[in-house]
């Protein structure tokens, strides 16, 4: 497993990981939570009521985990934190297709059966 670090404008932003195989390869973006304001961010939780791993994305993201059907994020996402500068709307299926919502404020269980897309907008 080899693990590379970027920097950004984000200290910490963005870890590249490539699996044995490339077609496997995969990126997840962790922001560095002091250098956003909570007003525009969104925060992921993996399980309901807030709880599990988190994963947070900022007011512009836009993310389609179906290029890769293993993504390790691919349908994870059950509850998430909507900070007031933000609007998520967010897809049961890739390519922005599906069942949609859009979510305005904390929601502890999104209702889905998988989020596999979604974008991060202002209010």
């Amino acid at each position: 497993l080899l693990s590379v670090n970027f920097t950004t404008e984000y200290p910490k932003a963005i870890k590249k990981k490539f699996l044995n195989d490339p077609k496997d390869a995969f990126i997840y973006t962790l922001y560095d939570e002091g250098n956003i304001a909570s007003s525009d961010k969104v925060t992921f939780y993996t399980e309901k009521n807030f709880t599990g791993q988190r994963y947070t994305y900022k007011v512009g993201d836009s993310v389609d985990f179906s290029d890769n059907t293993d993504h390790p994020l691919n349908d994870l996402f059950k509850s998430v934190k909507v900070g007031s500068n933000c609007k998520l709307i967010a897809w049961e299926h890739g390519w922005y297709k599906g069942s949609k919502k859009t979510f305005l404020i904390d929601t502890p269980d999104m209702g889905f059966s998988g989020l596999s897309s979604f974008a991060i907008a202002s209010r």
